[in-house]
């Protein structure tokens, strides 16, 4: 849901659907990638730094995506 949310540019809904999804699953290393996108999109760098240390730990895959639109 939070990622038909992200393409309608609809970002709050975004936000709240990914971090629904992460208090569901902690371990769910897209909802973490999509939150780190969404936060970008919002220009919120450190939020998405955030999430990309999280990911380090979770799993390494997409913490190298998110680190890739952290850092083109």
């Amino acid at each position: 849901m939070g990622e038909a949310y992200l393409e309608l540019n609809k970002l709050a809904e975004a936000q709240e659907s990914f971090r629904q999804a992460i208090r569901l699953k902690p371990d769910f290393g897209r909802a973490y990638f999509n939150l780190g996108k969404c936060l970008l999109t919002m220009n919120n760098r450190d939020g998405a730094l955030e999430q990309y240390n999280i990911l380090q730990n979770i799993d390494q895959d997409w913490a190298e995506k998110l680190n890739g639109l952290i850092n083109p």
